[in-house]
């Protein structure tokens, strides 16, 4: 056999030989592969304060909510909630009023800020209630059990006090605007569809 094709074999047998080397040489893992998965521990939940001294069991009282409360500094509510907004707006009687909008965790509460310090608080969910479950949803049947009850007519709208109850009036739906009347006389039927809290130490309004 001629030398020179001798050589040419043993060119190609040697390349062969490198190529199948470089194949079986293990290649980098895929991404993920070959780390042992991190695995939370049980029941390893973390736990979160609740915001603004608002829990299951906070009630609304004439006061307010938590450390919402009337006559709070806006700068203390600011350092212990979550206030949303800040905002300056058309009250009721068309007069500019400041409102913030608190998250009190299950719901957005609004206040109305004179001074820079909470004056009024409106509540307009059904997630906070009195003591006897008195809040958004009651009905004027239940206002009055038992209870002495005041009608008040104003901003369009009526209203109810209790004399157990200071510093909280209840806006109704379904009862036709007019006149104070005796809480007796209203619609059994009407609902509260906001709450305001305005201090037990504050005129009615």
């Amino acid at each position: 056999m001629p030398k020179a094709r001798i050589i040419s074999i043993l060119f190609l047998l040697a390349s062969t030989a490198c190529s199948d080397t470089a194949d079986t040489t293990p290649g980098p893992e895929p991404a993920g592969q070959g780390e042992t998965p991190t695995v939370a521990p049980s029941g390893a939940v973390a736990s979160r304060a609740p915001r603004c001294g608002i829990n299951d069991g906070t009630l609304l009282s004439g006061d307010g909510l938590g450390q919402l409360r009337v006559g709070a500094a806006l700068g203390d509510v600011r350092a212990h909630c979550t206030v949303l907004r800040d905002t300056t707006m058309p009250g009721a009687e068309g007069m500019p009023e400041r409102r913030i909008g608190v998250d009190l965790t299950s719901d957005t509460v609004e206040a109305i800020v004179v001074n820079d310090s909470v004056w009024r608080i409106h509540v307009d969910g059904s997630s906070f209630r009195t003591t006897e479950g008195l809040g958004v949803g009651s009905t004027v049947a239940e206002l009055r059990q038992g209870r002495a009850a005041r009608v008040l007519a104003g901003e369009g709208s009526m209203f109810v006090t209790l004399a157990d109850h200071c510093g909280l009036s209840f806006r109704l739906s379904g009862v036709p605007f007019g006149p104070e009347r005796p809480a007796a006389e209203l619609p059994a039927d009407g609902r509260v569809v906001e709450v305001l809290a305005f201090g037990c130490d504050s005129p009615q309004p």
